[in-house]
Parts: C-alpha cells; sequence; structure tokens
C-alpha cells in the first residue's frame, strides 16, 4: 500500500549552535530576564487582583520568551534539542530571582536564605509563606491552593519560553550566508476548494506555479449572501546573500460569518517552510506582494524583469525616478512586445512618482493601447485628472468601470476610491460628490460595517468613509444638508456602523464653525 500523502521539501534545522550562544545567554538572556523577574516581582508586591495577576505573569512570560528568543537568535542556534534545555533553565533562573526579590521585602536574610536554599528549601520557604499569608488574611487562598498557583505561574512561564524557543530553532536558516531568512507576507489569495489535503495535494503536483495562477483575493468580491469562504496565505521566508535560501509556508484560512454578521477565521497550515527554487519564489512573492493586482508595481503579470530593463527596474524600486526613465525610454519602442509595454510602465510610474502627470498621462495612454485593462484605464483616468482635464478623467473612468465589469479586475468600490484619490489631490470636490453617492448606497446596500467584510468588497472601513468624506461634503453643501445626507445612511446600518456615525455626527457638531 503506497503512501498518498504530499511530499514537500520541507526545512529541517540542522541542530547546530554558534560558539556566540553563551555569551548571548550570558551576557543577554539572563540579564534581561533577571530584570524582567525584578519588575515581576514587584509589580506582584503591589496586592493585584486575582484578574490582573494572571495577566502580569503572561506579560512576564512573554518578554522573558522574546528575550531568550533573541538570545537564541543571536546565537545562532539551530538546534530544536539544546533550545528547548535552555529555555527552561532560563525560565527557572527568571523565577528564582523572581522569589529573591520577594523575600527580600522580608530582609537580606531571608532573601539570601531562599537563594542558598536547594530545591527542598524553596518548598519549605514558599510552602511558610503560604501558610503565613493565609493566617494573617483568611480572605487569601489556603495555602494549598496558593501553591498550586504557584505551580501554575512556574508551568505558565515555562511553557511558553521552551514553545517559543523551539520554533526559533526550526525557522528556516542558511548555513552557507550563515543567516536567518527574513520572512515577507503578501495577499491573501482566493481558494474555490475547503480541504487541506486538497489544496496540498495540488501544489505536490503543480508546484509553485499554483500559487501564481490563483486570484489575488483584494480583486474578487465575495456574495453578500455567503456565508463561508475560503482564502490562501502565503509567507515567504529568505536570504538574500544566498539564491538557494527560499521557503514558503501556505494556509488555507476558513472564513465563516456568524448571524449577527461577524467574521470567524480559522488557520489550517498545508505546508510550512516548502523549499523552492529561486524562480518560483520570485513568481509567487511578485503576485502576493502588496499593491493594486496590475500596476502598483512596474509588472502586472508577476513574470521575470526583461533583461534590458533590469537597471530601470532597480532604479524605479529606490524612487531614483529620472534615471529610471533615461534607463526605460529607449526600449518604448522595442520591438519586443513584452519589453515595450513594460518599458511604457515603468516610464509611467516614474513620471508619476516625479508628479510629470502630462508624461505619465501620454506613458499609461500608450500602454493601454498594448494592455486594454480596467487598471491601466483607471490610470489614464487619474493621470487626467491629475493634468486638469476632469471631463477626459471622468470618461476614461467610464471606460475603466466598463471594462472591470467583464474582466473583474478589482472590486468596483477599489476602482471608484482609486478615481477618488485624484479627484481628491487636484481639489475637484464637486466631481467627488457622485462617487461618494455611489459608496454611501453602497454601505446601505450591505447592511454591515464589519471591517473584514468591508475589506471583502473593497469597501473602505467606515470609519476612514465618515472622516474623508466630511470635508469633501463641507465643500459643496452646508452643514445640515451634510447632516441629513449623513442621516440617510443611519436607519440600514448596523448597531456598529449607528454608534460609528452617531459619534461621528457629535465631533461634526463640535468642529462646526
Amino acid at each position: 500500500m503506497t503512501d498518498s500523502t504530499p511530499h514537500f521539501d520541507s526545512y529541517s534545522p540542522s541542530g547546530r549552535i554558534s560558539w556566540r550562544l553563551p555569551a548571548y545567554t550570558l551576557l543577554g538572556a539572563a540579564p534581561a530576564v533577571a530584570a524582567a523577574a525584578w519588575l515581576y516581582a514587584k509589580a506582584l508586591m503591589l496586592g493585584l487582583s486575582v484578574m490582573t495577576a494572571p495577566i502580569a505573569t503572561l506579560i512576564f512570560a512573554v518578554i522573558c520568551s522574546f528575550a531568550i528568543m533573541l538570545a537564541l537568535e543571536g546565537g545562532h542556534s539551530r538546534s530544536v534539542g539544546v533550545n528547548t534545555a535552555l529555555a527552561p533553565v532560563l525560565s527557572l533562573f527568571a523565577l528564582w530571582v523572581r522569589w529573591v526579590v520577594t523575600f527580600n521585602e522580608l530582609g537580606s536574610a531571608e532573601a539570601l536564605k531562599f537563594a542558598s536554599s536547594g530545591v527542598t528549601g524553596w518548598a519549605a520557604m514558599l510552602w511558610h509563606r503560604a501558610v503565613e499569608a493565609a493566617m494573617r488574611n483568611p480572605a487569601t487562598f489556603a495555602p494549598t491552593m496558593q501553591c498550586i498557583i504557584w505551580l501554575l505561574e512556574l508551568a505558565i512561564v515555562g511553557l511558553i519560553c521552551t514553545f517559543v524557543a523551539r520554533s526559533t530553532a526550526r525557522d528556516p536558516y542558511s548555513e552557507s550566508a550563515g543567516r536567518w531568512a527574513t520572512p515577507v507576507t503578501g495577499r491573501e489569495l482566493y481558494w474555490n476548494g475547503r480541504h487541506s489535503s486538497e489544496l496540498a495535494r495540488e501544489l505536490a503536483t503543480q508546484g509553485p506555479q499554483l500559487l501564481a495562477s490563483m486570484e489575488v483575493a483584494t480583486s474578487l468580491e465575495t456574495m453578500m449572501t455567503a456565508s463561508e469562504w475560503w482564502t490562501v496565505s502565503v509567507q515567504g521566508r529568505a536570504v538574500r546573500a544566498d539564491p538557494a535560501a527560499r521557503w514558503l509556508t501556505v494556509s488555507i484560512l476558513t472564513h465563516r460569518r456568524t448571524p449577527n454578521g461577524e467574521i470567524k477565521t480559522r488557520t489550517t497550515d498545508v505546508v510550512t517552510a516548502w523549499h523552492v527554487t529561486a524562480e518560483d519564489y520570485v513568481l509567487v512573492m511578485q503576485h502576493v506582494a502588496p499593491g493594486e493586482r496590475h500596476g502598483e508595481s512596474w509588472t502586472s503579470a508577476g513574470r521575470p524583469t526583461p533583461r534590458e530593463l533590469e537597471s530601470a527596474v532597480a532604479a524605479l524600486n529606490t524612487n531614483a525616478y529620472s534615471e529610471a526613465i533615461a534607463l526605460a525610454a529607449s526600449h518604448c519602442q522595442h520591438p519586443e512586445p513584452l519589453v515595450k509595454t513594460d518599458a511604457l510602465r515603468v516610464c509611467a510610474l516614474a513620471h508619476s512618482g516625479l508628479a510629470q502627470w502630462e508624461q505619465a498621462f501620454a506613458h499609461f495612454h500608450a500602454l493601454f493601447e498594448y494592455e486594454p485593462s480596467a487598471f491601466n484605464a483607471l490610470q489614464v483616468a487619474t493621470t487626467s485628472v491629475m493634468t486638469g482635464e476632469l471631463a477626459r478623467g471622468q470618461a476614461w473612468f467610464e471606460k475603466a468601470d466598463a471594462l472591470n465589469q467583464e474582466s473583474r479586475e478589482m472590486s468596483a468600490a477599489r476602482l471608484r476610491t482609486g478615481f477618488i484619490s485624484a479627484l481628491e489631490k487636484r481639489g475637484e470636490f464637486a466631481a467627488i460628490l457622485p462617487h461618494l453617492n455611489w459608496l454611501a448606497d453602497a454601505y446601505r446596500s450591505v447592511n454591515l460595517t464589519d471591517s473584514t467584510l468591508l475589506w471583502t468588497w473593497g469597501l473602505p472601513f467606515f470609519p476612514e468613509f465618515l472622516a474623508r468624506s466630511l470635508p469633501v461634503l463641507r465643500r459643496c453643501m452646508s452643514e445640515s444638508e451634510v447632516r441629513d445626507w449623513y442621516l440617510k445612511m443611519y436607519e440600514a446600518l448596523d448597531a456598529n456602523g449607528k454608534s460609528a456615525l452617531d459619534e461621528h455626527l457629535q465631533e461634526m457638531c463640535g468642529t462646526s464653525a
């Protein structure tokens, strides 16, 4: 019988440690956890309540685990065994300091006695302290219960520190470069399946190219009636100095909408630290990189940079716009279509970066002739507005909207907010009003202001919409008309939306003349 479980070449720690680990432990982690223990002991002496004391313990555990993690990273420890042994030792040391500080309140002799006692002596002194506390104040915990609480404290600190230490050892590391991989998290991808095993099988069959072929979740609109949908989260890890050090971690996010409109999300790991080639890594990470799908970076398809434009793209990515234009301009008439379109894109983005809107418009317009996408039409629309050609910009926006209805490159709301931003920068407030009316109708139609759902539909978060719409409305209407405009939305909003609108209207009254 064969094993049907998909196999991936995942990262496995080498088990090695660096000579620097003892120094980082003794000179870094140990003093740090000791200082945290001193502060923790002083906080507990203030008489924290039953509710706040556990919070203080958790904060103490997190600080200790962070200090231990930094020491292990600085000491280049890739050994799960060493990390598992070192974390409890440092945790016990931290709690030992905590009790030395505590007993020091009774006098230095008591602190010295505790510090020099063994395990049996510690147990006896802690039991005696619990008994005395119960005798002084019968309302406190019984001695046995108090000791159990202290054991729970030990367990919480030890387990959290050990978990973090073990996880640190499993983080991808380049043995040839001697460096930890840097994590990069991209946008979510839409997944029309539901089972992690199904995605794992397809990944094993098709490789990372499957991820590059998935739609970016922000460019899709989930049906308003959907109660459940799935997205794929991709995290990359890479070491620049080692081209072979490239890993992907893939997870499925299951989103469920509750009857009251809240979104509950559950994460299921599909593959962790999957070793991929540098080419596949670039293909996937360019696809999921933050920014709109068709143009906030120089390329819209996630394809490799043409050799002729590598220097121009490098200049563009470092905001050296003039240099990027100089390097790319000669390729705008290149016989190879892919080189030509990417050269036009580089020039368009670089001119936009320099606020040279006429030139940016010309290059985006030329780019649209070769790539008639909704996104490129939107760029022509926004650059038209920035040149002062409002009518032309509106016409191109309508063209972008029509194309987007066919291609669904992005949500209709995201397309519109992109155009609004250009109008806002140009000060065309009257022209913004119809688009604000459209957005207000959208909020009324969805009947929900949950941030996750609004993000899914491409609508701005509701508080952001209220804050940014107010200056525009005040330039187009009287104060009473502005208030009436907002109130038309009120009955269609959910409870959170009504609360946000009430607060907004109160603040509006306070800032009105």
